[in-house]
C-alpha cells in the first residue's frame, strides 16, 4: 500500500486542513500518515478564534525519526505551516530522500492578502520549499506572493503558473476565472494549459486542501500535471455540489464522509 505523509493543520471541528485530505487518500486506498503542524479546535474561517497547539519541534523530530528508521514515503504533501522555521526541517527531509514526490501547497493567503498570523517570514520559507517541490498548488494570491508581486493587484493565473514553473517544477494555480467559471492554470515545462469548472455560489471550506490531496493522488497514479489537475478539479467540483445540497452549516466544511467520489 502506498503511503503519503501529510504536514498541515489538523482541525477537530470543521472539514479543513488535513481532515479532507485523510478522507481523500483513504477513499483511494492510500495510507494517509498525519503529522500536524498545528492542532486547532476549529479552522479559522468564521468559527471564532480557535484554541491551538503549534507542533513545529514535534514535526521536525518526527521527520528525523522517519529518516533514522529508513522509512520512505511515496509522497509528501505540505500545507499550512504556522512557523517558518519548520520549512528547514521539511527541506532537509526532502533533500535526504524522505519522499519520492513532494507537493507543496503554500497555504498563506487568499483574496489579495495574507491570512491572519501569516506574513513575509512565512512567504520566504514557502519560497524555499516551492523551489524543492515537484509540484506546487497555490491560489492566485499565493502565486503572486511567491513571485514577489503585489497580491492585491489583478493577476492572470496562466502567466503566474508559467513564471512559477520556469525552473522545472509543475505549477498549478487556482482561483482565476470569471463570474460563471473557475479557472485553473497548469504549467509543466514549457507547456501551459487552462482548465475550467462551473462556479457555484456560496462559501466552501477546504476546497484548496482537497484539491492538493486529489492532485497528489493522481500523481501517484502516474498522471502528468494536466491530467492530475483535471482529476482534482472534477473531484472538488463533486464535493462542492454535495455541499451545496447539504443543510449543514457551511462553516463546518464539505460533508463528503461515506461518499464515493469518482476519479
Amino acid at each position: 500500500m502506498k503511503k503519503v505523509l501529510l504536514i498541515t493543520s489538523l482541525c477537530a471541528v470543521g472539514r479543513a486542513g488535513m481532515y479532507p485530505q485523510i478522507l481523500a487518500f483513504s477513499r483511494a486506498g492510500v495510507q494517509a500518515c498525519p503529522l500536524p503542524s498545528v492542532l486547532l479546535s476549529t479552522h479559522t474561517g468564521g468559527l471564532g478564534t480557535p484554541a491551538k497547539a503549534v507542533l513545529t519541534s514535534t514535526v521536525a523530530d518526527a521527520l528525523e525519526h522517519y529518516l533514522s528508521l529508513g522509512i520512505k514515503f511515496d509522497a509528501l504533501l505540505t500545507g499550512y505551516l504556522p512557523e517558518p522555521t519548520l520549512a528547514d526541517a521539511i527541506l532537509s527531509f526532502v533533500e535526504r530522500g524522505g519522499a519520492d514526490i513532494y507537493v507543496c501547497d503554500p497555504v498563506m493567503a487568499d483574496g489579495g492578502k495574507f491570512y491572519g498570523g501569516m506574513g513575509e517570514a512565512q512567504a520566504a520559507a514557502l519560497r524555499k520549499l516551492a523551489a524543492s517541490a515537484h509540484a506546487i498548488t497555490p491560489n492566485t494570491t499565493e502565486a503572486a506572493i511567491l513571485l514577489g508581486r503585489d497580491p492585491s493587484s489583478e493577476q492572470d493565473a496562466a502567466e503566474l503558473a508559467r513564471s512559477l514553473a520556469a525552473d522545472g517544477r509543475a505549477a498549478i494555480v487556482t482561483g482565476g476565472g470569471d463570474a460563471e467559471h473557475i479557472k485553473v492554470a497548469v504549467a509543466e515545462g514549457a507547456a501551459v494549459g487552462e482548465l475550467t469548472a462551473p462556479r457555484v455560489e456560496g462559501k466552501f471550506i477546504g476546497t484548496g486542501d482537497s484539491f492538493a490531496a486529489e492532485f497528489t493522488l493522481a500523481l501517484l497514479d502516474g498522471c502528468g500535471a494536466v491530467d492530475a489537475a483535471r482529476r482534482a478539479v472534477d473531484a472538488v467540483s463533486t464535493a462542492v455540489g454535495l455541499a451545496k445540497l447539504s443543510t449543514d452549516d457551511w462553516r463546518l466544511g464539505m460533508p463528503t464522509e461515506g461518499v464515493h467520489i469518482d476519479r
